[in-house]
This record gives structure tokens, C-alpha cells and sequence, in this order.
């Protein structure tokens, strides 16, 4: 491991960083270039300084309102919009705000970099708002509010948190601000803010990518150095006190389980003490094999979903512990919490331990740097956050910190009356007072060991939680519509999610074509025009959507209830009327070509590809949704038209609905389409031809060399599809392999930093794979050792210990996918359309758990045999 991070260490420097330059221009902009020609691409990202972490309280959300009208555009040289749809056709863009500032950028081709460049300036810095542009960005701004916390109990339990937390810093409110603030903004105070903080000297700026520094200094000077300078600093000189006592903040909302929230607070990322915070960070529960991870889920499987993560900002942040659980395990999953801390910080850490998670860092810093706008993204906030250097310095201060660091830094930062608490419970629940539990976890500072690893638990006095009949309906319309339905008359928000089945299965060979198809369904209909539908949508609080997957399109949206009839107009129109116009089509043509030659720029991707041609031989599952160049070349708008009738026919479709809505309004809308015929007579959905494939033979594998810096492999078999009674059984045998060779090569043997064993549901045959990423030489060991692995897993019994542990998980991962209506209406909706029904959701405890051992092993080796596999490389390590 020493010689690995030793090389790590040497290569960093050489390759992404030692050539950085910087130059200031004379206005103040701040320029930071990287020059590497390995590739035809430019990346550029710029940070506004500021963020919300110098707004006052009457300003609070401004730089994030602005985000967004600039997002919208509107100039003397772009028209509303226009920048977004051109970067659509030149490359990627980039736009957020957070803590610290906002960004913009983008990533394109050399070639449309001069283009992209002058676009983006006259964007962030020739913006033209006015008060119908404000009025129409203040309802999205306020939607993203409420669908971030409003009704979504993981934004909730952090909103929390933040205003407990923070009593004099503006990192709360958070980055969207205050509703109140957005609600009374006026154009005269929005256009003061960005007058004076759009201004040269407060943006930095950098670029990665194929380019002449000189020359790009002078492109960049050419259409950023012609404004002005503005004021030096709006630094409010706040600084959050030291906190001295336990704080709790919670509530209740409508939700499945309970939610959890720790904060500490560290201080500034140019801090001595990051680099020991963030490997604390790892080893505390950075990944599964950590600490938390393995007394809360791993030994007794007390939560549902964990996290530690530390928020290095420029001013002293948080350090955040994050859980979802059930209500009865709260009080343990606190204690555990605290004792995992206290005996972290009584014992320290092992060689060992510090030694995996210091080569995990060093090796996702490298992952995250290896596109040009990672590189140049990191470059910018390490400046915004006064520490420039730290892009090339983070691996050498990682591989430094000692294990009498991470033992310093708890004791530092994580005792328990430095901690605030933010909880979220189901409506009915008791909300428990911890400040007694806390006072009882207090770290010791003279290191002497606890013999008693846990502390005490008081059983919790739970109020037993109201009864609720289950609110699903599910009818069947006059014209042939499925309606499946969850109302909530509590909710703010609402999601409708439409499934048309068929996907690749009616693409008749022309591969793409349902992405095609579900992409132009907002281009246009019989009564919109395609500017029309996106200025309707401008003025929506709703997120639209219009998709393709293997086995279906899907079109929906998410949003405000108060806006559901306008929404659901407009998606019926795009639903059934689109009339996909001739002067949208080569445009969309166009986009889904650069979408597919994007696939071999993602090694990822470019695997999964690779590995689907060679795995099936007949069924359109051999090419990935996108599609292939040489087929979009060849469709024609009259096979977009053809499919779209085919798939939306009304008898083909599943209408999924969740949160506050009428039932009989959708019901009215929907029943307009469609011929009404007598109950039985509607046309029936069009046929599917599942094509059935035969598995290998024998073994195949192959290379497909690429100058990569890890390999990128997939070892496939052909299983089956979720309607066939071995599917479930296979699901279990695929979670069982999934954490046995999870962590026995990312963190026993420290091989890989991703290595999964998958298997999606499929309407035809699913993919059961094993994926990987390592070096050319791990992958020597990799390959041989997986297949050692499966070939014993399949020699061997099955535990009823193992098999309860896999059905729990899969149970436990079924029930925390349905929280919020975005993720109800898609569950009940994708189940429905499958054909496995809608109330698979609710039953699907009743079909697990009466699965044996012996089914799992049987349908195991059914399907995957060391002799008859399909494997294919992306990278340098030969295949023999």
C-alpha cells in the first residue's frame, strides 16, 4: 500500500497540476490555465465570489435568485434562453451556486470554445432582467424551496440543522435563502445586488484543457477584460462563536422512517487540521467498511442509509453524520453513534485503518481530476476558499496525517457538547430529549480505554403510531388508460409519472429511436409551439420531464399542487398531440449523436457498451437506449411519428399520480384521449416480441484498448427477466455476491474504489455482471480472484444467517426508494407497467421472504457458470 500511495503521489504533480498558470487581468479577474492536449476539449469554470455566505439576512437567497435569471438569459445578443439551448449544441454547461459563490462554466469541443466563451460573458455579465423574467424565476426559486424542504424530509432534517447550528454565521439560511426575502424581491433591489457583484474583479476563473496559454489569456482578455472592476469585498466580518453545549432541533413529517442529522463544527478548508478531518471523515463512515457503518448497519443493521461528510468551506463549516432509520431503532443508532466516536477517540485508529483511508482519498481525488472540469472546477473552489494550493497539495497533506492526528482532531471537534442534532420522525412518533444521553458520552481527554465499547440504552416509550388504511386506488379508464393513484391531501407538492411500454422492444431495429421519440415530446403540438411549451413551463412551479429506458418512455412532472391542472394540459398535449416538427427534428437528431459519441469519453459507459454487444446476439438490449450513430443517421421523421402512435395508444400507458391532486380532474383530462369504447373493446397495446437469447457457450473475452489510467471491465451473463419465478431468487444471490466481493476488493484488499455485482430488472433478459475498475496490474489478481469467488459461492450452502441478511436489505432498499411523491409515483407506476402490478411495492416483503436457500443456490447456478461468461476490458491490462 506504501509503494502505491508513494507513486500516487509522485505521478499527481507531474500530471494534472505542475503546469498550472495564473495571471490577473487588469480589471482584477483572476485566470488560472492548464494546458494539456490529450484531448480536443476545453473546459472553463468560473466562481462568482460571494455566495450566500455574504448575504445579510434582507438579502438572503440573491445570489442563488440571480443564478437563476441568469441561467434564463436575456441580453442585446441572446434572447431568453438562447444561451442554454445553444450550449445544448456546443457542449456541457455548467451553473450553481452554493456556500461560497456561484459558478458558471462549461466543457466543449475546441472548436466552439470561441463561440461558447463570448456567450457565456454576455450572460453573466450583459444580463437584461426585468419583472416579468423576476416573477417567473421567483415561482421556480420558491418550488425548488419546497421540493428541497418543504416536503422532503432529507432537506428538512438539514435546514434544521443549519439554523440550529449556525446563530450569527449566514451559512444559514441555506443557499435558496429565506422565503420571504424571495417572495418580496423587487427588480430594483436584484439589479443593485448584480451591478455590484457581477463585476471582474469578483470572479475567478480557470481552464483545463487543449490550448495556447497566451492565446487564451488574449481570447479571455478579448471578451472579459472590457468590463469593469466593482467593489473590493462584501465580507459581513460575522463569525460564528464557539459552541459550548449539546443542541436539539426536530419535527414531524409524513415519512417512513426516521431521519438523522449530526453537525459539528470544523473549521476553514485552508485549516491545518482539513487534512486529518477529512481522513477522520473516511475512517468514521466515508464507505461501508467504516466505523458507524459497521456497528449501525453491518452488526445489527440499525439504519437504512449512512454518511459522514465534512462541508470545508472558507468559513468554519460543519462536519455532518447523516442517517435514515426505523422509529424503534433512533435511541440505539444516537447511542451507538456517540460511542463509536468516544471509542475513536479512547483507542485511535490502526496502521491499517489509516493506512485504507488515506489511499481511498488520494485515489478518489485522482477519479474526480481526471475529467477537465473536475480539474478545473477543484482549481476554483480551492482559491474561492483561500486555499489556492490545496489542488496540488491534497494528496502529499493527506498521506501525512498520522493516527495522533485523526485521535487530536476528535477530540478537537467531535465531542458531544459541540454537537447539534437534527431529527425528523414519522407524524405520530415521539420526539425524544437526548441532552441526558449526550451529557453521558462526554470524550475523555487522559486516553484511557472504556472496557464497555457501547453506552447504556434507555428503551425508548414509543406513542403508538396512527393507523392509515392504504391510500392507493387503481382503475382502469373508458379508453383503456391504467390510473394507479396515491393521495395526499397534506402534501404541497404533486408527480404525475406517465410509462408507455416498449422502449427498445418496438424500435424495430433503428436503435434510438424511443430516445428519440421521448426526447422530442416537448418540441412542439397541435396547440404549442415548442417556444410556447418552454415558456409555459418557465412559468410553472413544476419540473418537467420526457425520457427513454429498454422497456419504456416515460414523460411526467414534479411540482407545486397549486399548479397541477396547467401541468397536466400541458403534458396530455405532449403526451398525445405532439406533432414532432421537420425544423426541431435534425437539431434533435444532432444532440442524440453528440450524446452517443459522449459514451466513449465515459469509460464507464464505454464498458457497459462494449460488454452489451457481445452479451446478447438478437435482442435490441444489445445497444444502449441512446442508440448508434449509423441508426440515428437513418431514421426518418415519419418512424418517430409511427413509434410515438404505436406506444402511447392508450391501453399501452400507466398513469402514476402521488401527492395532493383530484382524482376525478386527471381522470377527465385523461379520458378526452383516446377512443371510449365499450368496456373490453379498446384496441389492444401493440405486440412485444421479446426475443430470447441464447447464454455462452463458453468463455469470451476480449480487450478493447484504450489509454486509460484504470481498466474498466465487465464479466456478464444472461439471466432472466422479472416476470420468471428465478428472478427474485437471483436478486438475492446478486446482493449476496454484491457485499461479499464489495468490500473483499475495495476495502480488505484495497484493490479497486469501485467494484459492483448488478443485475437490473428487465422485461426480457437482465444483465447479472460483475464491474470493476484497477490498474493493469490488480487487474491480474482481480479477474481470476472474482471468478474464484463465484465459482466457490456456487460450490458452496447458502446460510439461513446470509439469505435473512440479503432479504433484509432488499426489503429494507424497496422501502426507502418511496419517499418522496417523485419516488411514489415512480414505483407504483414502473411496477404497474412491468407487469408485476402496482402493489408489488407493498407485497414485495410477502414475495421475498418465503424464499429458500435452496432456491437461491439453484437459480444461481442456473445462470452463472465459470465456464460460460462474457468479459470485456476497457484499458491496457491484456486479456488472456
Amino acid at each position: 500500500m506504501k509503494n502505491l500511495l508513494t507513486i500516487l503521489l509522485i505521478a499527481i504533480p507531474l500530471t494534472v497540476f505542475s503546469q498550472t498558470h495564473h495571471h490577473t487581468l487588469a480589471n482584477g479577474l483572476e485566470l488560472y490555465l492548464v494546458e494539456d492536449h490529450s484531448r480536443p476539449l476545453v473546459s472553463l469554470f468560473s466562481i462568482v465570489d460571494g455566495g450566500s455566505r455574504t448575504e445579510s439576512d434582507e438579502i438572503a437567497g440573491l445570489s442563488h435568485f440571480y443564478e437563476h435569471l441568469i441561467a434564463r438569459g436575456g441580453s442585446t445578443r441572446q434572447a431568453e434562453t438562447e444561451y442554454r439551448r445553444q450550449m445544448m449544441l456546443l457542449g456541457q454547461s455548467h451553473i450553481y451556486t452554493y456556500d461560497d459563490g456561484t459558478a458558471y462554466g462549461f466543457t466543449v469541443p475546441t472548436g466552439n470554445f470561441d463561440e461558447a466563451l463570448w456567450r457565456l460573458a454576455d450572460m453573466m455579465l450583459e444580463l437584461h432582467p426585468d419583472t416579468v423574467d423576476i416573477a417567473k424565476e421567483r415561482t421556480i426559486v420558491m418550488e425548488e424551496y419546497y421540493m428541497s424542504y418543504g416536503d422532503n424530509p432529507s432537506g428538512k432534517v438539514y435546514e434544521q440543522l443549519a439554523e440550529a447550528a449556525f446563530t450569527e454565521h449566514p451559512y444559514y439560511p441555506t443557499t435558496i435563502g429565506l422565503p420571504e426575502v424571495i417572495k418580496a424581491t423587487t427588480l430594483e433591489k436584484l439589479v443593485t445586488f448584480y451591478e455590484e457583484r457581477y463585476r471582474p474583479n469578483q470572479i475567478i476563473m480557470a481552464l483545463v484543457g487543449d490550448f495556447d496559454t497566451d492565446d487564451m489569456i488574449a481570447r479571455i482578455d478579448r471578451e472579459f477584460g472590457k468590463y469593469e472592476s466593482g467593489p473590493i469585498s462584501f465580507e459581513l466580518g460575522r463569525r460564528e462563536p464557539e459552541q459550548t453545549a449539546f443542541r436539539q432541533t426536530a419535527s414531524q413529517m409524513e415519512t417512513s422512517g426516521c431521519y438523522l442529522l449530526f453537525g459539528y463544527h470544523i473549521p476553514p478548508t485552508a485549516s491545518s487540521d482539513m487534512a486529518p478531518l477529512t481522513v477522520l471523515s473516511e475512517i468514521l463512515g466515508g464507505n461501508d467498511n467504516a466505523r458507524l457503518q459497521s456497528v449501525l448497519q453491518r452488526e445489527k443493521n440499525l439504519v437504512t442509509s449512512l454518511y459522514v461528510w465534512p462541508d470545508f468551506l472558507k468559513d468554519a463549516a460543519l462536519l455532518y453524520i447523516g442517517m435514515t432509520c426505523s422509529p424503534e431503532f433512533e435511541e440505539e443508532a444516537v447511542s451507538k453513534t456517540l460511542a463509536a466516536i468516544r471509542k475513536l477517540s479512547d483507542e485511535g485508529v490502526t496502521s491499517d485503518e489509516l493506512a485504507a483511508a488515506k489511499e481511498k482519498l488520494i485515489v478518489a481525488d485522482i477519479m474526480e481530476k481526471e475529467t477537465f472540469r473536475g480539474r478545473a472546477e477543484n482549481i476554483c473552489h480551492n482559491v474561492i476558499a483561500g486555499a489556492p494550493s490545496l489542488a496540488d497539495n491534497y494528496p502529499k497533506l493527506i498521506e501525512a496525517v498520522t493516527a495522533e492526528d485523526v485521535r487530536r482532531v476528535v477530540r478537537k471537534y467531535l465531542a458531544p457538547n459541540k454537537a447539534t442534532l437534527s431529527l425528523i420522525v414519522p407524524e405520530g412518533e415521539e420526539i425524544r430529549d437526548y441532552s441526558t444521553l449526550v451529557r453521558g458520552a462526554t470524550l475523555r481527554l487522559d486516553g484511557q480505554i472504556d472496557p464497555q465499547a457501547d453506552l447504556p440504552i434507555v428503551k425508548p416509550k414509543f406513542i403508538k403510531p396512527i393507523s392509515m388504511p392504504s391510500k392507493t386506488f387503481h382503475r382502469t379508464l373508458a379508453n383503456g388508460i391504467t390510473l394507479v393513484g396515491y393521495p395526499d391531501a397534506q402534501s404541497q407538492t404533486v408527480c404525475v409519472s406517465v410509462f408507455a411500454k416498449g422502449g427498445q422492444w418496438l424500435e424495430e431495429g433503428k436503435a434510438g429511436l424511443g430516445y428519440l421519440t421521448a426526447a422530442m415530446l416537448d418540441d412542439g403540438t397541435r396547440q404549442y409551439s415548442k417556444a410556447q411549451i418552454d415558456s409555459i413551463k418557465a412559468s410553472l412551479s413544476i419540473d418537467f420531464w420526457n425520457t427513454a429506458s429498454e422497456d419504456y418512455i416515460t414523460i411526467g412532472f414534479n411540482g407545486l399542487s397549486r399548479d397541477f391542472d396547467e401541468a397536466m394540459k400541458l403534458l396530455t398535449q405532449m403526451l398525445f398531440q405532439s406533432i414532432f416538427p421537420d425544423a426541431e427534428f435534425e437539431k434533435a437528431k444532432l444532440e442524440q449523436t453528440h450524446a452517443i459519441g459522449a459514451v466513449e469519453d465515459q469509460p464507464w459507459e464505454y464498458t457497459h457498451r462494449e460488454a452489451l454487444e457481445d452479451l446478447y446476439k438478437r435482442s435490441p438490449y444489445r445497444n444502449l437506449v441512446v442508440g448508434t450513430k449509423e441508426d440515428i443517421r437513418n431514421i426518418r421523421i415519419g418512424d418517430i411519428r409511427m413509434y410515438h402512435s404505436l406506444i402511447t395508444m392508450p391501453t399501452n400507458l400507466v398513469v402514476s399520480v402521488a401527492g395532493k391532486f383530484d382524482a376525478g380532474t386527471i381522470a377527465k383530462l385523461l379520458e378526452g384521449f383516446g377512443p371510449r369504447l365499450v368496456e373490453g373493446q379498446n384496441p389492444p397495446p401493440p405486440k412485444m416480441p421479446l426475443v430470447l437469447d441464447k447464454p455462452p457457450k463458453k468463455i469470451s473475452r476480449r480487450l478493447e484498448y484504450k489509454e486509460k489510467d484504470q481498466n474498466t471491465f465487465n464479466i456478464s451473463f444472461l439471466t432472466v427477466g422479472v416476470d420468471h419465478p428465478d428472478y427474485l431468487p437471483m436478486a438475492l444471490a446478486t446482493r449476496i455476491l454484491n457485499t461479499r466481493l464489495f468490500f473483499k476488493y475495495v476495502y480488505d484488499k484495497g484493490m479497486a474504489y469501485r467494484m459492483w455485482s448488478r443485475m437490473y430488472p428487465r422485461l426480457g433478459q437482465a444483465r447479472f455482471y460483475f464491474e470493476m475498475g484497477c490498474s493493469d496490474e490488480n487487474f491480474k489478481i482481480a479477474v481470476p480472484g472474482i471468478l474464484q469467488d463465484l465459482d466457490d459461492f456456487l460450490h458452496e450452502d447458502v446460510s439461513e444467517e446470509i439469505l435473512e441478511i440479503a432479504k433484509k436489505d432488499e426489503i429494507t432498499r424497496n422501502r426507502m426508494q418511496f419517499q418522496t411523491n417523485r419516488e411514489i409515483a415512480d414505483g407504483l407506476g414502473y411496477w404497474e407497467m412491468i407487469g408485476l402490478g402496482y402493489e408489488f411495492f407493498d407485497r414485495f416483503p410477502e414475495y421475498v421472504n418465503p424464499i429458500t436457500a435452496e432456491q437461491v443456490e439453484e437459480a444461481a447456478r442456473r445462470y452463472l457458470s465459470v465456464d460460460r461468461y462474457q468479459l470485456v476490458n476497457v484499458g491496457t491490462a491484456k486479456v488472456k
